[in-house]
């Protein structure tokens, strides 16, 4: 993701999580279905890039916890199925944390396989 797409992706949360808060102040909100501490993300029907976007960035902040440099909490989205119609959907059952603690395994393990061998060619040299 270039520089400007990244900014754009950041004004567009912002701008969803402003309206979020402004349903909030209304009672219309939906702060009862997230839970507390979530990454949140943003998505809508009539926006396919920012959900698109978000859902990238979700699957990476999924990545970031199990690595361990970003904390373990819920991965929420904010969906916008409709103008003025918005659902909170669970990232965390949809996204699966075993496929990734297992992909990270698998890349560990391959690694040091890899390591070991070079390290083994460049001793008997």
């Amino acid at each position: 993701m270039d520089m400007n797409s990244q900014t754009n992706l950041t004004d567009n949360n912002l701008d969803q999580l402003n309206q979020l808060l402004h349903k909030e102040l209304a009672g219309a909100g939906l702060a009862a279905q997230i839970p507390d501490s979530t990454h949140l993300f943003y998505g809508s029907a009539s926006d396919a890039t920012l959900t698109r976007d978000n859902l990238d960035l979700a699957a990476k902040v999924l990545l970031g916890m199990m690595l361990g440099y970003i904390e373990d909490a819920p991965l929420t989205m904010v969906y916008e199925k409709q103008s003025g119609q918005q659902i909170a959907l669970d990232l965390s059952t949809m996204l699966s944390k075993k496929q990734a603690e297992s992909a990270i395994s698998r890349f560990q393990r391959e690694s040091r396989q890899r390591m070991g061998s070079q390290i083994e060619k460049a001793l008997a040299v």
